[in-house]
């Protein structure tokens, strides 16, 4: 008989340690043989919203930036792109401590009906240039439907004479 547990995995650049665990059965971790730490790396972690299939065309992405390095971030650069065109951008300052991360709102895009891309990218953390850039966007895909037409609604108990007399 075999068993399968969940197995979680994370390697943390920041901190130099892969780490592992197991749920029910403890963490282990270990140190990144030869690994320099990054002294500037951001990312984006996650896009929280939108993605998926939504069903109307107006929203407000968030999305999750992280201090993937042993510095903190102080300013950094952030784009957002639908299919692949610049959206907006803002200059982001605050304090991002090592290993730390934190949830920007942005303001509401409009989408049309169809398939789109949402990309958030992350440039120039601190005024400089960043040593990780494989983590520096990420992507969502969007399917925004069209608005439901609802058909009208013919009442089952009417005789067949009656139906013909339901206005749409």
């Amino acid at each position: 008989q075999t068993c399968a547990l969940p197995i979680y995995l994370d390697i943390h650049y920041g901190t130099g340690k892969l780490r592992a665990a197991t749920y029910g059965r403890g963490i282990w971790e270990s140190d990144l043989n030869g690994f320099v730490p990054a002294t500037l790396d951001a990312a984006v972690i996650s896009i929280l919203q939108p993605s998926g299939v939504l069903c109307s065309g107006t929203f407000a992405p968030i999305a999750v930036i992280g201090n993937m390095a042993t510095d903190t971030v102080t300013s950094l650069d952030i784009q957002w792109l639908i299919d692949g065109v610049q959206a907006g951008q803002i200059h982001w300052t605050g304090q991002l401590l090592p290993g730390t991360d934190d949830t920007i709102t942005f303001s509401p895009l409009v989408f049309a009906s169809g398939n789109h891309q949402l990309e958030i990218r992350i440039d120039a953390p601190n005024g400089g240039v960043d040593q990780q850039p494989l983590n520096d966007h990420r992507a969502n895909s969007i399917i925004v439907s069209a608005p439901a037409v609802m058909p009208p609604v013919i009442p089952p108990f009417l005789p067949k004479s009656a139906k013909s007399m339901v206005m749409t």
